[in-house]
């Protein structure tokens, strides 16, 4: 799976279809978002803090994610690294 991490603001952003558009987003909780398309399909993930950790698991049965839920123990062990200089 391709994973986006931008380090300036420490965010990191799972897309689960390349060019899928976006219809609404729900807030998981306060370091993850839910990106899902117009039929309620997960787009993608965008989990705010990476570099503190990545809790992925319990999002598995509620949106459906089986298909991606074998490459989420890698993601979540990854240390994701804020940039030097970036404020935090």
């Amino acid at each position: 799976m391709r994973v986006l991490y931008d380090g300036a603001v420490d965010a990191l952003y799972l897309p689960f279809r390349r060019g899928a558009r976006v219809d609404r987003s729900v807030v998981v909780d306060v370091k993850r978002i839910v990106d899902l398309d117009e039929r309620g399909t997960p787009v993608g993930i965008e989990i705010m803090g990476a570099s503190h950790g990545v809790q992925l698991s319990d999002l598995v049965e509620e949106y459906g994610l089986e298909g991606w839920a074998p490459d989420f123990p890698a993601i979540e062990a990854f240390s994701f690294t804020r940039e030097e200089g970036a404020e935090g």
